[in-house]
């Protein structure tokens, strides 16, 4: 057998199965990054509880909360005036598999492949979903190149407060992100949701979301301004109350653009509200649109 083949294939062989060690302590340090930049953001607390490095795969266990009286500070309500519920805290459960040929769920090539979910038992008192599935779950995969994909999924919810004064009934949203060559283009809908109480109703049908970022989407988690363009759908909305009053909007859009010029250091905002039609309220009007750049 030729020597240079022999040579060539040790030589491919030690890199797929060192490789994969450099890769796990970059998605370590990339998590724990992640995570402080959530940690500072002034509605959310994160932090990492625990976390497993092997050699080709790793396991994180992460704490979030959402703040809420920070939060409803931000809307000039103080927060003793509220019976609020405590802190709400969730767990999420990451697990990696390292590249660039990745074992364990499936088998395939790329930097990284992952999993992620969060159970949200804390939340089964307020809201209800099909039992042994979590609350939030997501897949995908970090390609060779940086290009990121994933799937993610929120199941159908039903919630009953206030001893059911408030009904709330949410059919689930489905998502999926895709690269595209140095962008990540991100499309998710939900077929319908459904909040009722006593003397009023409101229902949204067919709501949808079409996003294409560039750059570091934990930008965004910071503050900062990132470039991209969205449009949020919804293809009707129906509000009503016990005063006979009701309401029906057609095809809501909001549709946003942010350039960046890193030169100059601007940017260029456009922001657009639109609906075909509104009728009720003892009025009806269409082909309504409100830009701002």
């Amino acid at each position: 057998m030729n020597k240079a083949f022999i040579v060539g294939a040790g030589v491919t062989l030690a890199g797929l199965l060192i490789a994969p060690t450099f890769v796990g302590n970059s998605v370590e340090s990339q998590t724990r990054s992640a995570i402080e930049k959530i940690d500072d953001h002034p509605l959310y607390s994160a932090s990492v509880l625990s976390y497993d490095k092997g050699w080709f795969s790793s396991t994180a266990t992460i704490e979030l909360s959402l703040e809420i009286d920070t939060l409803l500070a931000a809307q000039q309500i103080d927060p003793a005036e509220q019976d609020t519920p405590d802190k709400p805290v969730v767990i999420a459960k990451v697990n990696a598999f390292h590249g660039p040929v990745y074992f364990g769920d499936g088998v395939g090539i790329a930097k990284v492949k992952y999993n992620a979910s969060v159970d949200g038992n804390i939340l089964r008192g307020y809201v209800t979903w099909q039992e042994n599935q979590p609350f939030y779950y997501n897949e995908g995969k970090v390609g060779l190149f940086n290009g990121l994909s994933y799937t993610d999924t929120i199941p159908a919810l039903k919630a009953l407060e206030n001893d059911g004064d408030i009904e709330f009934v949410f059919s689930g949203f489905n998502g999926e992100a895709s690269d595209e060559g140095g962008a990540t283009r991100y499309i998710g809908s939900s077929k319908s949701v459904e909040i009722s109480g006593a003397g009023f109703s409101l229902g949204m049908l067919n709501t949808a979301v079409d996003m294409t970022y560039h750059g570091d989407f934990m930008a965004a988690i910071s503050g900062k301004l990132f470039e991209s363009d969205a449009a949020l759908t919804a293809e009707q909305i129906e509000f009503s109350d016990s005063t006979d009053t009701n309401v029906i909007i057609d095809a809501l859009r909001m549709i946003t653009t942010t350039d960046i010029d890193e030169q100059a250091n601007t940017a260029d905002i456009y922001l657009e509200y639109a609906v075909d039609d509104i009728k009720g309220a003892a009025q009806e009007a269409s082909d309504i649109a409100i830009v701002l750049q």
